[in-house]
C-alpha cells in the first residue's frame, strides 16, 4: 500500500518526500505552484565560483523564505479544500466521502508529480463534465490563468 504524502507530512524526519496526496496536489494547482517547488535545497546548491560565502548564504535564506511561504500558501489552500468538502458532505446526503473529493482524486495515476501533469489531467476530465462544472473548475484554477479556455456556449 502506498503511503499518502501530504503537505502535513512531506518533511517528516527532516527528509523530503514527494507529495502525492490528491488534496495537496489540488492545493498546489490552485495556488499556481508545482509541488517540486516545496522541496528544500541544500546550501551547496547555491554555490558558484562567482559568489562569496555571504552571497551564497543570502541566496539560500531568500530561497528558504520563499519556500516556507509557498508551504504556508499550499497548507492554507488545502485547509480551505477540506472545509469545503466537509460543508458539501454535510449539506448533501449521499455525497462522496469528503476524504476523496478533490479534482485530482479520480486520477488513476494518483495525481501528477508536477504542475503540467495536473493541468493536463484537469483538462482531460473537463471534456466529460457539464459546462457548469467546467466553469467552476476554471474559476477555481484562476491563478493559472486558465480562465481564457472558458466559453459561454455549451459544447454541441
Amino acid at each position: 500500500m502506498d503511503l499518502i504524502i501530504s503537505i502535513d507530512n512531506f518533511m517528516d524526519g527532516g527528509n523530503y518526500r514527494e507529495v502525492n496526496s490528491p488534496r495537496t496536489l489540488e492545493a498546489c494547482l490552485r495556488s499556481g505552484l508545482d509541488p517540486s517547488e516545496l522541496a528544500p535545497k541544500p546550501r551547496g546548491a547555491f554555490v558558484t565560483k562567482e559568489l562569496t560565502k555571504t552571497m551564497v548564504d543570502a541566496k539560500f535564506q531568500i530561497y528558504e523564505k520563499k519556500r516556507q511561504d509557498k508551504i504556508s500558501t499550499v497548507t492554507q489552500e488545502r485547509q480551505s479544500l477540506m472545509k469545503f468538502a466537509m460543508r458539501k458532505s454535510a449539506s448533501q446526503p449521499g455525497s462522496p466521502d469528503p476524504n476523496h473529493t478533490g479534482l485530482l482524486a479520480n486520477n488513476p495515476k494518483g495525481g501528477g508529480s508536477n504542475l503540467i501533469e495536473m493541468v493536463r489531467f484537469l483538462l482531460s476530465i473537463s471534456l466529460s463534465l457539464p459546462p457548469s462544472l467546467i466553469s467552476l473548475s476554471l474559476a477555481l484554477t484562476a491563478p493559472l490563468t486558465l480562465t481564457h479556455l472558458h466559453t459561454s456556449h455549451p459544447p454541441p
